[in-house]
């Protein structure tokens, strides 16, 4: 999976040179410019299909101010999740997670509450 970390996967940029063991220091990293929330979700997530709106509605009205980065748990039907983004018109920066990125959020459970989102302040706090 370490691959598809930083690939754009749709409409949306990518989280450029992050790799699935560096993600949530680049993310920390970014945040220390501006706060950045992490929002996990999937197409398959009716929360999520309601939930995504609102967070680009809050991405396009902190542009400069925030980062909003967008994990999506399925990544198996790319398609689908293509798709959402398109639809969705998901312009801020977009990933596929794995199995250490989820632990590396949610600890080893078996699976993520879907959707979860996480802000990291100015100084890269959780």
């Amino acid at each position: 999976m370490d691959e598809l970390i930083g690939q754009n996967i749709g409409a949306a940029g990518a989280i450029v040179d992050s790799t699935t063991e560096s993600f949530v220091a680049d993310v920390v990293d970014a945040s220390i410019e501006s706060p950045v929330i992490v929002d996990f979700w999937a197409p398959w997530c009716e929360p999520c299909v309601k939930e995504l709106p609102v967070i680009k509605q809050l991405s396009d009205e902190f542009k400069g101010k925030m980062n909003f980065v967008g994990v999506s748990v399925e990544t198996n039907k790319l398609d689908d999740v293509r798709g959402m983004i398109t639809d969705l018109k998901l312009d801020y920066d977009q990933a596929l997670s794995d199995t250490i990125l989820l632990e590396s959020f949610f600890g080893d459970r078996d699976a993520a509450a879907l959707p979860s989102s996480f802000l990291f302040d100015a100084s890269g706090r959780l």
